[in-house]
């Protein structure tokens, strides 16, 4: 059997729509469809309907198999009834610049804000919840509405060539719609409860309060022309008083409707909701005469289960969906471990899928969200999104055509990716990009450092020639140094002309873009290129700029060349390693440079959770004397206390317990120690 549902009655506009109409009986309507319907389950079509309600509802007629099969075939459309009632096109409306940020410890300032929005625009983004007009003092995070409103529709008339987009904000009370107004705003997302205890914790009013507060914001804008979002809060699950029955939120839903409100948005603020609960909550509010077409849903994901709940929600019609980038933002009633809003791109990699039109390019999405999780210190909410941007740093490499730079496949790096397992990057600096700018061995061991823990590291290389520690000690069959696969693993890398303009604005493009910079270059050359860290604060205010030389960027030897061989001795490291009366000894190591990386990392990350309180980057000046002196243990404050010149010792260590190098019986070498109070002699041989 086929069942086939017409549009539910109802009233308000509803009626006024059919009546208005004047449709042609239902069974007339349907005749000339009949050989090319696809039968689908009644409980898919007609969800929640019980046998004795389908009269009213539906009409019932046969269809033989064959019929289907011939119809199903000529429209290539078998096996593909579970999908039919979805939407072809869907409105996505990111809801990250605001309900995204609001929350977040870390300040936002209003470059970055507006750097979001344009990247969000950039991946065809076309409706985005940018603001709130909501008191300083309570959410400061929203202090710069206005400056943020004002800066995006200032960029949207400068670019012509993509879709108009639509900024709404968020207005809790007439005096926030008078501020959105005069900044603008079109579009007005108001507030309500579906209970009273929420509204008494989230509002400070009653839920009548409340409600007739909202009711009287909506009458403002109706007047204004300004369109109006109702968002009806804890609509499914509610922190306080648990399960929300459907007549409640069908009450509050009425009311917004019957008053004009041209959209409801069904929130699941705590991320609670089963797709079970959201398919009875939208058959409750359909049912009340509320058309589907006037529904959209805002679903959060601390139960994981926002995205199957918004497919319940595709089927049965809503055709507008909230959603954040990066999975941002989540609701402070909903516990310490709430997680944010469902990810914007893991929807529209599903929304892709499905064959459901967005408008939006899921790569370039992925990346937003992780660049602004990477301004806030902050993983990717993401799955989809963080299996994106693995799969892209893994598989390619940046390559801009042109002479003023390449990157021949003898130049990418292939040894090691930290991944979960699934191939998915992983570790605590997932979503944080580093531009590496030097050579040898300090800087590019740093940036190697940050790379083991999930950072995507892109390496700038010499055009032509490509960093030297590629050549150095021994070669591999490929032609690349044994040692090279230690400190290029976990980079992508390209190689570039900096004396070339197309060359230097790639550089300044990668770095404009990047949450930290390592460079080992002398001081004061990347200023020469306009590469500096002063150069580029006003493009890229949450910048990490470590730099690493041999005297560091301020002080008398600041412009000589450093090398590990000299600031070894100069630290004093050289001094005690080696024989009385003979000369210091080098390790056949570089000691001085790993030493002055993997501070300089350290430095960086300490930087980076700074960002996260104040949003702002900071320079970190690493010299590779100071890196040496700074191991050098007890000798300064043994001399400044004591006045005693640790010497050097050979095998041993002076002023401990004994310890040295020892032949034993099969002439190879061992160590051997003894313990704090035990003679010599009473150790037992290893």
């Amino acid at each position: 059997q086929v069942v086939v549902c017409p549009p539910f009655g109802g009233g308000g506009r509803a009626k006024q729509r059919c009546r208005a109409r004047k449709m042609p009986s239902l069974r007339a309507s349907l005749r000339p469809l009949r050989a090319s319907l696809l039968p689908l389950p009644p409980p898919l079509l007609l969800p929640g309907l019980g046998a004795a309600t389908w009269p009213r509802h539906a009409a019932t007629f046969s269809s033989s198999s064959s019929a289907y099969a011939a119809a199903a075939a000529a429209r290539g459309t078998e096996g593909r009834s579970l999908f039919d009632r979805l939407p072809a096109s869907v409105r996505v409306v990111d809801v990250s610049p605001r309900d995204g940020l609001q929350n977040e410890k870390m300040m936002v300032d209003t470059k970055t804000k507006l750097a979001l929005i344009a990247k969000l625009r950039a991946a065809g983004v076309s409706s985005i919840e940018a603001a709130a007009f909501v008191s300083p003092k309570a959410v400061p995070q929203m202090a710069d509405a206005r400056a943020v409103l004002e800066g995006a529709f200032s960029a949207e008339a400068d670019d012509s060539g993509s879709e108009a987009a639509r900024f709404a904000a968020l207005v809790p009370n007439l005096r926030g719609l008078e501020l959105a107004a005069a900044a603008g705003v079109r579009e007005a997302t108001i507030l309500a409860a579906a209970t009273e205890t929420m509204s008494r914790r989230n509002t400070n009013c009653s839920l009548q309060d409340s409600l007739d507060r909202a009711c009287a914001v909506i009458s403002a804008a109706n007047t204004r022309g300004i369109r109006t979002r109702g968002a009806i809060v804890v609509s499914m699950v509610c922190p306080y008083e648990g399960d929300v029955p459907e007549a409640n939120l069908v009450r509050i839903a009425e009311r917004l409707y019957s008053e004009g409100c041209d959209e409801l948005l069904i929130c699941d603020t705590i991320g609670k909701a089963t797709p079970a609960k959201t398919r009875r909550v939208l058959e409750a509010v359909r049912a009340a005469g509320i058309p589907t077409s006037a529904l959209a849903l805002h679903l959060h994901d601390t139960y994981g289960q926002a995205l199957a709940n918004m497919l319940v929600g595709l089927q049965e019609g809503v055709a507008t969906v909230d959603a954040a980038a990066g999975g941002l933002g989540g609701c402070p009633f909903a516990g310490p471990s709430a997680s944010g809003n469902l990810a914007t791109e893991d929807l529209v990699y599903m929304l892709d899928g499905l064959g459901v039109h967005s408008g939006i390019d899921v790569q370039k999405l992925a990346e937003t969200g992780a660049w602004i999780c990477g301004v806030l210190g902050r993983p990717s909410g993401s799955r989809a999104g963080a299996a994106l941007v693995a799969a892209s740093t893994s598989t390619t490499h940046v390559v801009p055509a042109g002479a003023a730079m390449q990157a021949p496949p003898s130049l990418r790096s292939r040894w090691g990716t930290p991944t979960d397992g699934g191939g998915v990057r992983s570790g605590p600096l997932v979503g944080i990009r580093v531009v590496e700018l030097g050579n040898f061995i300090a800087g590019p061991f740093c940036a190697t450092s940050l790379g083991y823990y999930g950072a995507d590291v892109i390496k700038v290389e010499t055009l032509g020639k490509g960093d030297p520690i590629r050549y150095w000690r021994s070669l591999c069959a490929d032609g690349q140094s044994a040692w090279s696969r230690s400190l290029l693993r976990n980079k992508r890398s390209i190689t570039v002309n900096l004396k070339h303009p197309d060359g230097l604005a790639v550089v300044r493009k990668l770095v404009e873009g990047a949450d930290v910079v390592v460079e080992n270059f002398r001081p004061g050359v990347l200023e020469k290129f306009g590469l500096g860290p002063d150069d580029v604060r006003a493009s890229n205010p949450g910048l990490i700029y470590a730099r690493i030389s041999g005297y560091g960027q301020t002080g008398p030897y600041r412009s000589r060349p450093g090398f590990a061989s000299a600031t070894e001795g100069e630290g004093g490291f050289r001094f005690v390693n080696g024989f009385a009366g003979q000369a210091p000894v080098r390790p056949n190591l570089s000691l001085g440079d790993s030493l002055a990386g993997m501070q300089a990392a350290f430095g960086v990350v300490m930087a980076l959770y700074n960002r996260t309180k104040t949003g702002k980057g900071q320079v970190v000046d690493m010299a590779l004397y100071e890196a040496v002196f700074n191991m050098m243990e007890g000798v300064i404050p043994d001399y400044s206390s004591l006045g005693h010149i640790r010497q050097p010792s050979g095998t041993t260590v002076s002023g401990i317990v004994p310890t040295n190098t020892h032949v034993c019986l099969w002439a190879r070498r061992c160590l051997r120690n003894s313990r704090p109070g035990r003679d010599w002699a009473d150790t037992q041989d290893m």
